[in-house]
């Protein structure tokens, strides 16, 4: 039986990137996100970690369509556990990194951003975004079970930064984007019939779509700076943020029918939005990951993940003869 430490530690980390991205009160982390001591830092050094087991699995976009039942050597088999972990490592980039979010971070810290960290940032988060949306799609076409609704809230992060770079001046940046914007709310759509959840997110997404021309901005790293209004704040915030995507009002089924991503095509007609509390802000994975996982403490996530993978190593070996071994 294969170990679920990793997804385990993974999800810890999402909670982790969660409450640094949705934090209210800095004060406890006041330092440059470029500074290697800082929080931001220390999460990008534990995610990095994970980037020696999924080279396990070889080029993982192409080793997904090979369902479970086809798969053979010299690859590590790739189960929907693996897929899971997969997808909420990127999600922790994608809010991590995610130009709105990010922004609004240091804009609150009165930092002046070094033009090189935002650009590595905004070229970051769009990687990882693309890597999402192709994982759930490839997922979904060799027949994985992608139906749980908290990988539409993954769709909708991700589709919200294709819903940016679908403005690149970049040519090539544009076609992808577009491409994935219409793989993420094709995924989302597919579970409208059965969860309002992923109705909220299909409508919240198509609708920002449509207006995010008007944020472009937010990923030219030659900008310091993106004033927005409140009501764009809220729209931003609302859009990141999973518990308020699963609790608000959003548009009807009937103006969610649309799915194709052509301005043309998309809702074109806004139903204005309730005043957001930002403080309600926070994630709010928190509340989710426990009920799957139990209480959740990165720290010790981490030493367990570690210890797991030592023992998993122990008695099983990879294709190339050597053992799962971390130092963590």
């Amino acid at each position: 039986m294969e170990t679920l430490a990793p997804t385990v530690v993974v999800a810890s980390l999402l909670s982790q990137v969660a409450n640094y991205t949705f934090q209210r009160d800095i004060t406890g982390d006041r330092k440059a996100p470029w500074d290697h001591t800082s929080e931001y830092q220390t999460i990008c050094s534990q995610l990095a970690q994970f980037e020696t087991l999924f080279d396990c699995y070889g080029d993982i976009q192409a080793t997904i369509p090979n369902t479970p039942l086809r798969q053979s050597e010299p690859n590590v088999p790739i189960t929907e556990s693996t897929i899971l972990t997969y997808v909420l490592y990127h999600l922790c980039y994608c809010l991590l990194q995610h130009p709105f979010l990010i922004r609004r971070r240091l804009e609150r810290t009165q930092f002046k951003i070094p033009a090189g960290f935002l650009s590595r940032t905004i070229v970051s988060c769009f990687t990882h975004a693309q890597e999402l949306t192709r994982t759930l799609e490839n997922a979904a076409r060799a027949q994985y079970k992608v139906s749980a609704t908290f990988l539409s809230y993954a769709s909708t992060v991700a589709g919200s930064i294709h819903c940016l770079f679908q403005h690149s001046l970049d040519c090539l940046t544009r076609i992808q984007s577009v491409e994935a914007l219409q793989s993420s709310i094709m995924h989302i759509s597919g579970k409208t019939r059965f969860w309002k959840t992923s109705g909220r997110m299909i409508a919240k997404l198509t609708q920002f779509a449509v207006d995010s021309i008007r944020y472009s901005d937010l990923i030219d790293p030659s900008l310091q700076s993106v004033p927005l209004e409140v009501t764009d704040i809220d729209q931003l915030y609302a859009l990141c943020d999973y518990g308020t995507l699963s609790t608000t009002k959003a548009l009807s089924s009937t103006d969610t029918a649309a799915t194709n991503i052509e301005s043309e095509d998309l809702i074109s007609e806004r139903e204005p939005s309730p005043k957001l509390d930002l403080d309600g802000y926070s994630g709010h994975i928190d509340g989710i990951l426990p009920q799957i996982f139990g209480p959740t403490n990165t720290g010790t996530m981490i030493d367990n993940f570690s210890f797991a993978l030592r023992d998993h190593g122990e008695n099983e070996q990879n294709i190339s003869g050597t053992n799962y071994a971390w130092r963590l």
